[in-house]
């Protein structure tokens, strides 16, 4: 019953959060975190948080005919948090981030450091996509005249 009760919570939250990161609702991770696999974490979270609610209904599942198509998608949800987690493919990435490294992804270290500068303005910046735009244009400017 505890089991259960965890495994549900911490499903439940795996999912909320991994579609929260999605959505572009905690933005500033992306901006405050050096380069590393574990930055790419959130977006892997929606597939632990099904396997982790599948789990709760393994004792249903077990001794019946489905139990071998559910363990094999159980394992498939696993395996996939695992590939996004290691390959950061296009596809789990919000289309902000798909966007930012395919056009600017020579200057980002330069963009992370300079908003780690800017103090609590950077947070406007970094929840707005036109403003994200325009400030990033006026950074490279300033940078090639500089």
């Amino acid at each position: 019953m505890w089991l259960d009760i965890f495994l549900l919570t911490l499903g439940s939250a795996s999912i909320a959060i991994g579609i929260l990161y999605r959505i572009g609702q905690f933005r500033a991770y992306y901006w405050m975190q050096p380069f590393s696999y574990y930055r790419m974490a959130p977006y892997g979270m929606v597939p632990v948080g099904v396997a982790l609610l599948m789990l709760i209904i393994t004792p249903i599942i077990n001794g019946t005919f489905l139990e071998v198509p559910f363990y094999s998608l159980l394992v498939f949800f696993v395996l996939l948090s695992v590939f996004i987690y290691i390959f950061q493919p296009g596809f789990a990435k919000p289309s902000w981030i798909n966007w930012l490294e395919d056009n600017y992804s020579d200057i980002i270290p330069k963009l992370r450091h300079a908003l780690w500068r800017m103090g609590p303005e950077r947070k406007e910046i970094i929840e707005n996509q036109e403003k994200l735009e325009a400030w990033i244009e006026a950074y490279r400017n300033q940078q090639e005249l500089g």
